[in-house]
């Protein structure tokens, strides 16, 4: 599968268990909370979605979640994988 594909099966995936979204924020650190302000909120494990990595950092929820804040939908990311942060040219491995 190449690049592409892997990107559309992911989003499919997302899309389907928690829906979309106008924002996306990488929450880092100690903001967790932050996601206690969604309405409506659906969330999914990162092992859920084919082909995403995995958190690698100890305490790191390692999940997507979104919902309403403000009247707005919002998709927030609860820890990232370190590979996330080593390529630039390519997908996230996991």
């Amino acid at each position: 599968m190449d690049s592409m594909q892997r990107i559309r099966t992911a989003a499919e995936t997302v899309e389907k268990a928690i829906g979309r979204a106008e924002i996306a924020v990488i929450l880092g650190s100690g903001l967790g909370d932050f996601g206690n302000d969604l309405t409506d909120a659906k969330e999914i494990s990162y092992a859920d979605i084919p082909g995403f990595p995995l958190s690698t950092v100890q305490g790191h929820a390692g999940k997507l979640i979104a919902g309403t804040l403000n009247g707005k939908r919002v998709m927030m990311l609860f820890g990232v994988g370190d590979s996330c942060w080593k390529s630039k040219s390519e997908m996230c491995k996991a």
